[in-house]
């Protein structure tokens, strides 16, 4: 972040000389962040003298506590900070006419430096963190500093305590049951919920660094829900999770993609009696799927689409990498060049037959 950030601001500099326009928009936003600041002012002296004033709006949730308000000090904290967060960031609006690439840029790394330096975010400038050390003694920090040490010898960042959630129960809870296994991967397919399901079957392919129910947390927000209340046909690997006696196992991603999609593609042609199937691939699993359909040569293969995969950064590059990093990363991957899978991103087709596939 470091890097990109201080390269767009550099880069800033050099437009300078060169864009009225943008060292105009940088004025306008100076004077408009002092006026604001002379506002604030006039409020908090207003504030001291006991007169109640009125406060700039702000619907932002990281300031909800009644205090941020409340107390005067954490007030114009709170208020300072805003007024000097929208200041950078109109400044860096003032580059979206001269260099539109340098804008996206630099407004995406301002935005990710105004947010990580909220007053919000450190202990001793956040008046809920305050309130509840005096309420507990300072247990609150004993308690995060004994999480964080525990995150470092687990080596991951635990965002819940470890069994609070339960497959089946709190998620995961879309009906269905495993139909193959192999030292690999579980195969799950989901019961149909519909009079008629499509002839077309979809096998979902997440990735192996997750689970499965990513896509089927809660009946609300669950992917593989909707899909099978859409009347489709709907499996999904579930990968392995690999524990301390398959450290010796050698495995390439040949053999993922052969113990993986290949196996799992088998399975469900063998169940539905359909000779292709339509393929959902998540993240590191649409990057296995695009190199099982090039080994395949999309026969099997009625539609592909990858969600979040890597592909996008060619196929749409993000507006915060520089173009020369972009190009670096390109080069690293040795892949396709940008637009060459898009051919086999069409939409799911499928043909309606009575009856399920179980």
């Amino acid at each position: 972040m470091t890097d990109e950030w201080a390269s767009a601001w550099e880069q800033v500099l050099e437009l300078a000389t060169g864009s009225m326009a943008g060292v105009g928009q940088a004025q306008q936003a100076t004077l408009a962040a002092a006026t604001r600041y002379l506002e604030l002012m006039s409020r908090s002296y207003a504030r001291l003298l006991g007169q109640p004033a009125p406060e700039l709006p702000a619907d932002d949730k990281r300031f909800a506590d009644r205090a941020w308000r409340e107390n005067l000090a954490f007030d114009v904290l709170r208020q300072s900070y805003l007024i000097t967060g929208q200041w950078l960031l109109d400044v860096a609006d003032g580059l979206q006419g001269a260099s539109p690439e340098l804008h996206k840029r630099l407004r995406f790394w301002t935005q990710q430096a105004v947010d990580a330096l909220s007053p919000a975010n450190f202990a001793v400038t956040n008046p809920e963190v305050l309130q509840e050390t005096f309420r507990t003694g300072g247990q609150n920090l004993v308690r995060g500093m004994h999480n964080y040490l525990s995150d470092l010898q687990k080596g991951q960042v635990s965002m819940v305590p470890e069994g609070a959630f339960q497959v089946g129960k709190d998620l995961a809870v879309t009906p269905g049951q495993v139909v193959y296994r192999n030292d690999l991967i579980e195969l799950i397919q989901y019961t149909p919920t519909t009079p008629q399901v499509q002839a077309i079957p979809i096998l979902v392919v997440p990735p192996w660094v997750n689970k499965y129910y990513v896509m089927d947390l809660r009946p609300e927000n669950s992917l593989f829900k909707y899909v099978v209340d859409s009347g489709f046909t709907l499996f999904s690997i579930s990968w392995k999770n690999p524990s301390a006696g398959d450290a010796a196992l050698e495995m390439d991603l040949a053999d993922y993609m052969d113990h993986g999609p290949l196996a799992a593609l088998a399975v469900v042609q063998a169940i539905t009696g359909q000779e292709a199937a339509n393929l959902v691939g998540y993240c590191a699993g649409g990057i296995l799927l695009q190199t099982t359909l090039a080994y395949l040569g999309r026969p099997r293969v009625c539609g592909l689409r990858p969600l979040g995969e890597h592909g996008d950064l060619f196929r749409h590059p993000p507006g915060f990498l520089a173009s020369r990093r972009r190009g670096r990363i390109h080069q690293r991957a040795g892949g396709p060049a940008p637009g060459a899978v898009d051919a086999g991103q069409r939409r799911l087709p499928g043909r309606a037959q009575p009856g399920g596939n179980l």
